[in-house]
Order: structure tokens, then C-alpha cells, then sequence
């Protein structure tokens, strides 16, 4: 919530355009919206992607084996018992799959069904996070509500400090010296 949060904030275009987004279904800063409604939102469900995409909960290796399958992968031959890892970080950060990825644009979500494979926020298969639709529940519902009632003030955040993730001790964390992100936090006007 906190690097989706610092996104939205940093990109006034994004805010500006995910505020539009959420009017049509909350009129006024106090409306709420039934879950389906905001799952309907695009732009909603697009800053929530590109939200999990940068911010990856989990950013240390998966490791798997597979102790009786052979496992063929780019024409390689990996031969049973192997240990093959893969991290959710790295793919996110594929310049091949998102181009310039450390840039926060919702807007590479809209219409491209076959980047959502490449959402790796809840990891993937039988190993997936069992709670995965409850927590895009509570993502749309948050979000939604605070971002329809308040507006931040970044100011005091250094992104590369506060933000992108310097260390892996399994979860990714923001740099050593950094004191925590602090906002003020503005009501919305209409």
C-alpha cells in the first residue's frame, strides 16, 4: 500500500485520472462502492497492477524441485531433481516484458490480456497465496476509499530512498537510512 500510495501521489496525472475513475461509481468523497463496481474500473484495476507490479510483497528466489520431471525450458534440459528458482522482482523488472519498469504507468494494463501472466504478486500455481481474492478485495476497497477522500503530499519522500527496495532480507525494503515514508494527507475537494 505504501509504494502504490507513494505512485499515485508522485504521478498527478495518474491521481488525477484514477479520481475521474472513481467518481463514476463514488459521487461524493464519503460514497462507498460495492466491490463488483470497482472491480469493473479499468483504471482502478490498472493503478492496483502496476501497484503490485513495482511494490512485489515477496522478493526472495521461489525455489522449486522437481524430484521425478524432467523440465524443459527455452530449449534447455533440466534434468530431474534440480533446484530452479525464479524471484517475482526480476520478472516485474524485465525490460522485454515491461518497458522502462521502473516507471509507474497503469496505462501498459489497459488492453494487454497477456501481461497478466506476467502478475507475479501472489506467486503463481498450487503455491499460490490462498488469500489472493481477498486481499484484491481489500485493495480495491482501500484504495478506493482513501484515494476518493484524500490527496498526499509527498514531499518529504525520497523515492530511492524510502520506496524502491535496496535490501532482500524476504521481503524487499526500502535503503538503511531511510526514516519511513511521511505524508500529509489533504481531504479531497469537490
Amino acid at each position: 500500500m505504501k509504494c502504490l500510495s507513494y505512485h499515485v501521489a508522485a504521478n498527478p496525472h495518474v491521481q488525477a485520472k484514477l479520481l475521474q475513475d472513481l467518481k463514476t461509481v463514488m459521487p461524493h468523497p464519503d460514497s462507498t462502492a460495492e466491490l463488483r463496481k470497482l472491480e469493473s474500473l479499468q483504471y482502478l484495476t490498472a493503478v492496483l497492477q502496476e501497484g503490485l507490479r513495482l511494490a512485489v510483497p515477496v522478493s526472495h528466489r521461489i525455489v522449486r524441485i522437481f524430484q521425478k520431471k524432467t523440465l524443459i525450458y527455452d530449449g534447455k534440459v533440466i534434468p530431474p531433481g534440480t533446484a530452479v528458482g525464479m524471484t517475482p522482482f526480476l520478472i516485474h523488472q524485465d525490460e522485454d516484458i515491461f518497458p522502462e519498469p521502473h516507471v509507474f504507468r497503469p496505462e501498459r494494463w489497459l488492453g494487454d490480456e497477456n501481461l497478466q501472466r506476467y502478475l507475479l504478486a501472489f506467486s503463481r500455481g498450487p503455491r499460490s497465496c490462498t488469500g489472493i481474492n481477498l486481499a484484491w478485495a481489500e485493495l480495491y476497497l482501500v484504495v478506493a476509499k482513501i484515494f476518493r477522500q484524500f490527496n498526499f503530499d509527498i514531499s518529504g519522500v525520497i523515492r530511492e530512498r524510502d520506496i524502491d527496495i535496496a535490501r532482500d532480507v524476504l521481503l524487499g525494503v526500502p535503503r538503511a537510512d531511510s526514516h519511513g515514508v511521511h505524508v500529509k494527507i489533504c481531504i479531497v475537494e469537490d
